[in-house]
């Protein structure tokens, strides 16, 4: 699903940029949503984590392609952030390794502001 996950999104990055080629813009940026499983991986998770660098690479080739013609291409990459779905994460995720629950996420608000 990962892969299928990935080739609708260099589809969609082709189809922008071209647009704002033809709109004969002087710049323009496409933003891709990846995480931070991008740079770290995530045991039990490979899949995902597999994507995310799959994003992450994607926006930094087509960068290279489209910067020719005045495009940026980044990937914000946001960390975990506190709540009860993520609290059950770990919590399973503890158990499947026979440990007990570490985890510091931030916390919604000022808290998971941009570093």
């Amino acid at each position: 699903m990962e892969a299928a996950e990935v080739a609708g999104l260099d589809a969609a990055i082709e189809a922008e940029a071209a647009d704002i080629v033809d709109r004969a813009a002087v710049a323009g940026a496409i933003i891709n949503i990846s995480s931070t499983a991008d740079t770290h991986g995530y045991p039990l998770h490979t899949p995902y984590a597999a994507a995310k660098w799959d994003i992450v690479g994607l926006g930094k080739s087509l960068a290279m392609d489209l910067g020719r013609a005045g495009i940026r291409v980044n990937a914000i990459c946001p960390g975990s952030v506190e709540g009860p779905r993520m609290a059950g994460v770990i919590r399973r995720e503890a158990r499947a390794r026979g440990s007990r629950p570490r985890a510091r996420l931030r916390r919604p608000g000022l808290d998971a502001r941009l570093r």
